[in-house]
C-alpha cells in the first residue's frame, strides 16, 4: 500500500467551494513590484492560495493568459488580486491599516528573513520585485524592513515565486 495521499483524500479535507471565500484569511498580502512572467505571477497566486493569504497587489504583472491559468492551477479564481499603476498609494493604505511592509530584496541593510521574528503573525505585506530589476528604489523607501533569504551556495538569489513561498512560510 502506498504511503502517498490520494487526491480523493486531499479533496475530502478541503472546504466547500461555496464556503471558501467566507473563510478567514491569513494577514499577509503579496505586493508585486514590476512586470513578472505569467509563470511567476501564476505561481505566486498559487502560493497565496496555499497559505490562504489575503491576496495580492500587483503593479505591471501579466494579467491573464493560458500560462497564468496553467501555473496557478486555477487558483486565480480564489485569490483576490488588485491591479495598480503605482504602488505608493496602495502601500501607504496598507500601512494605515496596520501592515508592516517588508521588501524581499538584496540591499546593504537587509536582514536575514529568519531574523524578522518581530513580524511573525502580524499583518504583513511582502514586497517582491521582478527577476531582473528587483524592488524599485521608491518602493524600498516605503518599506518598514528589508529582508533577504541567505544563500548557502554560489547563486545570489532564487526564483521570485520561491522567495514568495519562503517569505510566507517564515512570516505566518
Amino acid at each position: 500500500m502506498s504511503r502517498k495521499l490520494a487526491k480523493a483524500d486531499i479533496r475530502a479535507t478541503k472546504p466547500d467551494r461555496c464556503d471558501y471565500r467566507a473563510l478567514p484569511r491569513k494577514p499577509l498580502r503579496f505586493v508585486l513590484d514590476g512586470a513578472m512572467s505569467t509563470f511567476n505571477f501564476g505561481a505566486i497566486i498559487r502560493i497565496a492560495d496555499a497559505f490562504r493569504c489575503e491576496g495580492l497587489i500587483v503593479k505591471g504583472a501579466a494579467r491573464e493568459g493560458r500560462h497564468l491559468h496553467k501555473t496557478s492551477r486555477g487558483t486565480e479564481r480564489w485569490v483576490d488580486v488588485e491591479y495598480c499603476d503605482h504602488l505608493d498609494g496602495p502601500i501607504q493604505s496598507l500601512k494605515e491599516q496596520g501592515y508592516a511592509v517588508i521588501a524581499l530584496e538584496l540591499t546593504h541593510d537587509a536582514e536575514p528573513l529568519q531574523a524578522l521574528v518581530r513580524y511573525v503573525g502580524a499583518k504583513v505585506a511582502v514586497v517582491l520585485g521582478d527577476e531582473s530589476h528587483g524592488v524599485s528604489e521608491s518602493v524600498l523607501a516605503l518599506a518598514d524592513a528589508t529582508a533577504l533569504i541567505p544563500m548557502q551556495v554560489m547563486g545570489n538569489s532564487i526564483n521570485v515565486s520561491s522567495a514568495a513561498a519562503i517569505g510566507a512560510f517564515f512570516l505566518l
